[in-house]
């Protein structure tokens, strides 16, 4: 079921903190803040991965019901143009289908054991060459 990724992370709502890696991205420390919105409808991702004190990348998403009964990520970012609709392709996964600017994020949650553990990948190409992951974010809720 399309929903089952925004009903989980509903369910698990607070501050995710891990390590991260990548061909592209390189290693780096990761904090998700994962949070509800409009009575719990959908759910709000603020991503931040850093390199010591320097930022390398900081997101806003939004992870809600489509009106196709699907679920859509909106997604928020300085490395994109402006604001990115990724339909949901298959459970956890959204791609833009963009062919050659064609770009994904996967998100997965685990809730087995004591803490929540949340993994967030963007995967994309340069022209010409095949989609892969770049980055790789591994995180776990602080508070669990």
């Amino acid at each position: 079921m399309s929903s089952s990724l925004l009903a989980r992370l509903r369910e698990q709502p607070g501050v995710y903190v891990g390590t991260g890696d990548g061909p592209e991205s390189g290693p780096f420390t990761a904090r998700i803040e994962v949070g509800t919105s409009i009575d719990r409808l959908g759910c709000t991702i603020a991503y931040e991965a850093w390199d010591g004190p320097e930022h390398k990348h900081r997101e806003q998403t939004l992870l809600a019901p489509a009106m196709d009964g699907g679920s859509v990520l909106t997604v928020l970012c300085q490395e994109l143009p402006g604001l990115a609709v990724l339909p949901e392709a298959r459970p956890g996964v959204f791609s833009n289908h963009a062919g050659s600017d064609d770009f994904r994020i996967e998100i997965g949650i685990t809730l087995e054991g004591a803490t929540p553990t949340l993994t967030y990948s963007w995967s994309w190409a340069v022209p010409g060459a095949e989609l892969r992951e770049q980055s790789r974010a591994t995180v776990q809720r602080l508070d669990a």
